[in-house]
């Protein structure tokens, strides 16, 4: 049986269910006996529920049924008890209430990966390699940092061997803003502390890495680990992408076995126990993919992945290999499909600009928060006319438009971010390469939005951008609170506008961009966020109702703040960005974002009435079990 008819006689069951449902209640016949002859009875039926389906009725029901890992059909217990085959497996939901499963749309579990689970011994033991262990060093000022580096490096090297990876990060103090302050100017470009000569000396036989605090913090490579980096990727790599390439393009390359099993351990940990069921993430490694697709075979993977294909690895000319790629949109399966292309770094945030005009005497502060958002800011001329359109990333995102490639995945911290994006499809819609109505059934997708002028709202709206927003980049100190620090409090509105977004019909997503597992270790902490958002998706839904951002002061100058009231969502309007309007970012809301009939069968069963919960409660909501495609893989110990 070909796909086609596999796919017509699996929709025909259902059908036949439906209709051997209303015939077996018309004749008084049994409906269970109607449902064993046709063998279609479900494989998985859910009672005593408070099912909020998220559809555009907003319906409730008490039970579901499930066949094939798709909703059959909803209605009261009694409807749904009496669809029960001799097969069918039964979940009492306890009176609890259940929602579609949740979609983040924008967090890398395949990078979050690597601080979580290489903090401690557990991935070095696991797949029998030394090398997948990182040693943290940590101090409370240069000065006692560079001796503990140098000690450090040679200790790693006398227990590995010759030609073993070393890989060493940095903290200090106790908490991301003092570590930056401190450990951002060892790695200086003008003067650095840290240079590769070092490394060299400390140990000549093996390639080492040093990185300061966060995956997104600078590093230094020795000269063994620069000349592998370029025989492996075509050129030398640091920060972010050297976790993605010394993990799965070195050290565990040729071994999807085990990151499909690191993978695995990850998304089960920290997305499938929160009640995360679906996601989206840029994939830099081909590695990764092999992994993800490997579970995906195996029918393992523990959420459902819309990949994005970024152009850190494409090729050397990444222009000119998305002119010849093809859409790749909508490819894959049911679990595992791509959703476009993207660049993550395409605004280049050295010369992204913004509008706003800086204060005369900006809040000084020393290491990394000093770094400018804008070197531009309050110039006369508008952002299009500062912005570099003939760098490689900006020209790589237009060649992708021009073929037919949908973009997504673009950074945009800053409000030069959009006008340059806007600049791009007024040229090729003025050019006659692209019409509006094309450009609005991409659904561009834009992530993290820190700073979004109230003019660039309608423009959003107009071109059917779908912008992600996560809300801790609000309290980040090198985001937010540095564009306030510079800027000043006049421009709170820009910030994060979501509710003036809402206004206008532009259909934002919820994005985390966050490791929700607690990590034990203060300084394997992947970026920073509060540390009491650890641990629950509800802490980043609530700041959206609430608009206030917790955290200690210390560590960041947004803790305490209200982001504007007036920007607060619903409580249904926030709950639509992570379900429905996710599934419409990941080009699946046929088959994912409420629970219908028809759709895949994803839900959570939360433990509180995220309805009626006051609002600075809603992030105490725990979630008590994730189901996918009708499957449970997460079930707490008090459900």
């Amino acid at each position: 049986m070909d796909f086609l008819e596999q796919f017509a006689s699996e929709w025909f069951k259902v059908l036949l269910l439906c209709f051997a449902v209303v015939l077996s209640t018309a004749s008084g016949q049994n409906t269970t006996a109607v449902l064993e002859k046709l063998r279609a009875y479900p494989d998985l039926i859910v009672v005593n529920g408070n099912i909020v389906t998220m559809d555009a009725g907003m319906n409730r029901y008490q039970a579901m049924a499930v066949r094939q890992g798709r909703i059959v059909v909803l209605g009261s217990d009694k409807e749904i008890r009496a669809l029960r085959g001799p097969k069918t497996g039964m979940l009492d939901a306890k009176g609890r209430m259940i929602l579609p499963g949740l979609i983040d749309s924008h967090t890398h579990p395949h990078l979050w990966a690597i601080p979580h689970w290489f903090s401690s011994d557990w991935a070095a033991k696991r797949y029998n390699n030394p090398e997948l262990q990182i040693t943290y060093v940590t101090g409370d000022s240069a000065a006692q940092l560079l001796p503990k580096v140098e000690q450090a490096v040679r200790e790693r090297a006398g227990e590995l061997g010759p030609g073993k990876w070393i890989w060493i990060v940095l903290f200090a103090k106790d908490n991301m803003r003092e570590a930056r302050d401190i450990i951002y100017p060892m790695f200086d470009r003008n003067k650095p502390m840290l240079i590769p000569e070092m490394l060299d000396q400390w140990a000549p036989e093996n390639p080492v890495m040093v990185f300061g605090p966060s995956v997104s913090a600078p590093s230094v490579n020795s000269t063994k680990a620069r000349d592998i980096m370029k025989r492996v990727r075509g050129s030398e790599v640091g920060g972010m992408a050297a976790y993605y390439t010394v993990t799965y393009d070195i050290l565990l390359s040729g071994n999807p076995e085990a990151i499909g099993d690191l993978l695995k351990q990850e998304i089960l940990t920290c997305l499938t126990r929160y009640g995360i069921t679906s996601f989206s993430s840029t994939v830099w490694s081909p590695s990764v993919l092999e992994g993800a697709r490997l579970l995906d075979e195996r029918a393992e993977l523990p959420a459902r992945w819309g990949w994005v294909h970024d152009m850190g690895f494409a090729s050397e000319n990444p222009a000119d290999f998305y002119r010849r790629l093809g859409d790749l949109r909508g490819a894959g399966s049911d679990s595992l499909w791509n959703i476009g292309m993207g660049n993550s770094i395409w605004e280049r945030l050295p010369w992204a600009c913004t509008q706003a005009v800086p204060l005369a005497n900006p809040a000084q502060k020393q290491g990394a928060a000093s770094i400018p958002v804008s070197p531009i800011g309050g110039q006369k001329l508008p952002c299009p006319d500062t912005l570099r359109y003939d760098d490689s990333s900006y020209q790589t995102i237009q060649t992708a438009l021009e073929s037919g490639l949908r973009p997504t995945y673009l950074d945009a911290y800053n409000d030069g971010s959009y006008d340059a994006l806007f600049h791009m499809l007024e040229g090729l819609i003025q050019s006659g390469k692209l019409t509006l109505p094309q450009v609005r059934q991409l659904r561009i997708g834009l992530d993290h939005n820190v700073i979004v002028r109230p003019d660039q709202i309608a423009k959003l709206a107009e071109y059917g951008i779908m912008p992600s927003f996560g809300g801790y980049q609000l309290y980040e100190d090198i985001k937010g609170p540095a564009f306030l620090r510079q800027f000043g409090e006049n421009y709170l509105g820009w910030m994060m506008p979501v509710k003036s977004l809402v206004d206008a019909g532009v259909h934002i997503t919820l994005g985390t961009d966050a490791h929700l597992t607690p990590i034990p270790k203060l300084e394997a902490l992947p970026m920073d966020w509060p540390r009491d958002w650890e641990g629950s998706i509800w802490k980043f839904i609530q700041f959206f109702i609430t608009r206030k951002m917790t955290g200690a002061p210390r560590q960041s100058m947004a803790a305490g703040k209200v982001f504007g009231k007036d920007q607060a969502l619903s409580r249904v309007e926030v709950l639509k960005a992570a379900t429905i309007h996710g599934a419409e970012m990941m080009l699946r809301e046929k088959d994912l974002g409420t629970l219908e009939p028809g759709k895949l069968a994803d839900f959570i069963v939360i433990d509180k009435d995220y309805f009626t919960i006051p609002e600075d409660q809603i992030g105490t909501i725990d979630n008590l079990l994730t189901a996918v495609g009708g499957k449970i893989l997460y079930k707490s110990s008090r459900f």
